[in-house]
């Protein structure tokens, strides 16, 4: 099988393109994020992913501490972070995940070798 190649520049030079184009179309138009996305998503379904989530986990870091990383996050801003994001999703879907301790994590390491 053929091995793909990664995306060109000219490729993310256009994609910065069209969606500042189509963010600036939309808030002209006076579209709301949340409206757009409730009937974005009524017929169209996408599973979760580790990094889907993560972005989401990325924007509430961004709002509450202006930090535009997770890994620009102090251990204090983590904990808080985590703790908005899973109390919102929690409320949402009723699923509550707790935080991994360091030993859950040594453990999950141990059952990859």
């Amino acid at each position: 099988m053929k091995e793909e190649k990664q995306r060109t520049l000219p490729q993310n030079a256009s994609l910065h393109k069209y969606l500042t184009e189509l963010s600036t179309g939309m808030n002209d138009a006076g579209f709301s994020q949340l409206a757009v996305m409730r009937e974005f998503r009524e017929d169209f379904t996408l599973s979760w992913t580790m990094s889907s989530l993560k972005e989401i986990f990325r924007e509430i870091g961004l709002i509450m501490f202006d930090k535009d990383s997770t890994s620009k996050l102090t251990t204090v801003e983590m904990q808080k972070v985590y703790e908005v994001f899973d109390m919102r999703f929690s409320e949402i879907t009723g699923i509550h995940v707790e935080w991994p301790s360091l030993e859950a994590l040594m453990l999950a390491g141990q059952d990859k070798q």
